[in-house]
């Protein structure tokens, strides 16, 4: 059994702005993985996602930590309790649903992580 965190639990700042607190903190505490929330939707402070991609990439390697999935969240917009909520049933919020999911496999993919949405 291996042991994973969800990064952003330790909120936004860190989790975008010094993800590397994460990975000491979660290396420190004998975690094997961690569990990582790309920037989109309400999340990310302005970060891309390539340099999210790279950042990412780097820190799992220099602390030997495995990403154990990426959470997919993708803000209000999407949140079906929000009155800003997007309904999939309209085939221009549907096919963005579709191309978000694509970019975020490609991301798990390149960080030979799992997928959770």
């Amino acid at each position: 059994m291996k042991y994973s965190y969800f990064q952003l639990t330790f909120g936004q700042e860190e989790t975008y702005l010094e993800p590397e607190k994460s990975y000491k903190r979660l290396k420190k505490y004998s975690y094997d993985a961690i569990e990582l929330c790309p920037p989109k939707g309400r999340y990310g402070l302005g970060i891309s996602l390539k340099d999210f991609l790279r950042t990412h990439l780097e820190l799992k390697d220099r602390y030997g930590l495995e990403v154990s999935c990426l959470n997919e969240c993708w803000g209000e917009m999407w949140d079906p309790f929000s009155p800003r909520y997007k309904t999939l049933t309209r085939p221009e919020t549907a096919d963005l649903a579709v191309s978000e999911t694509k970019i975020t496999i490609d991301l798990a993919s390149e960080l030979k992580a799992l997928l959770s949405l």
